[in-house]
C-alpha cells in the first residue's frame, strides 16, 4: 500500500511538472478571494452531486408513460428517480440563487458589467500571453463567468424538465410538450460540457497550484 501511494504521488508530481511548463499560477494576484459560507458550500455540493446523478441516470432510463412502449423495471426505476431528483435539484438551485443575490455574489457569478468584462479580458490575456492562471477562489473574472454560465445552464435544464412534467400532467398539446422535452435535452448538452470542463480544469488548477506550493 505504501509503495502504491509512493508511485501515485510520483506520477502526480510528474504530471504537475508537465502542466507547470504550460501554465503557472499568478502568485502576485491582488483580486479578492470569493468567500464561501457553510450553507453556500452545502448547497453547492448538493446540487453538483444531484446534477451528476441526473446526467448519469438520463442514460439509464426509459419513460414508461409513452403509449405502446414496454420498459424494464430497471429503466422505469431510473425514470422515476430522474423525475424526483430533478425536482429536488431545481429546489436546491433556487435556494442557491436566492442565497447569492448580494452584490458581491452577483459580481462573481455574473461579471457582465464593465469591471467584470475588464477582469475577463485580463484573465484571457494572462492565460494566452503570459501562460498564467488566477489562484483558486478569486472573485469574478473568467472563473466567475464560467461558474455563472454553468449555473444558468443547470437552472435552464431543471426548469425545462419541470415544465415538461407540469405541461404533460396538465394535458397540454403534445407538440408543445415534445418541444419542451427537446429543449430540456438540448440544455443537458451544455451541462455535460460544463461538468466535464469544470472537473478537468479544477484538476489542472489543483495540480499546478499544489506543485507551486510544494516548490515554494
Amino acid at each position: 500500500m505504501a509503495l502504491a501511494q509512493l508511485k501515485a504521488r510520483s506520477w502526480v508530481q510528474k504530471i504537475s511538472g508537465v502542466l507547470r511548463r504550460v501554465v503557472t499560477i499568478d502568485d502576485s494576484s491582488t483580486r479578492p478571494v470569493h468567500s464561501w459560507t457553510t450553507l453556500n458550500k452545502t448547497l453547492h455540493i448538493s446540487f453538483a452531486s444531484l446534477i451528476i446523478l441526473q446526467l448519469l441516470s438520463s442514460d439509464l432510463m426509459h419513460s414508461p408513460w409513452k403509449p405502446g412502449r414496454v420498459v424494464s423495471d430497471f429503466s422505469a426505476f431510473f425514470f422515476y428517480f430522474h423525475l424526483i431528483a430533478g425536482c429536488l435539484t431545481l429546489f436546491v438551485l433556487v435556494c442557491y440563487f436566492l442565497l447569492n443575490l448580494s452584490e458581491a455574489a452577483r459580481a462573481h457569478l455574473y461579471p457582465w458589467g464593465r469591471q467584470g468584462r475588464a477582469d475577463i479580458m485580463a484573465d484571457l490575456r494572462q492565460i494566452f500571453c503570459q501562460r498564467k492562471m488566477q489562484p483558486a477562489h478569486r472573485c469574478g473574472g473568467l472563473a466567475g463567468l464560467v461558474h455563472g454560465l454553468g449555473f444558468l445552464a443547470a437552472v435552464g435544464t431543471a426548469l425545462t424538465g419541470a415544465s415538461w412534467l407540469l405541461l404533460r400532467q396538465m394535458g397540454f398539446a403534445p407538440d408543445l410538450v415534445h418541444f419542451v422535452k427537446e429543449c430540456h435535452e438540448f440544455m443537458t448538452t451544455f451541462v455535460w460540457i460544463y461538468v466535464i470542463g469544470h472537473v478537468c480544469l479544477a484538476v489542472v488548477h489543483f495540480l499546478v497550484e499544489d506543485d507551486s506550493h510544494a516548490n515554494g
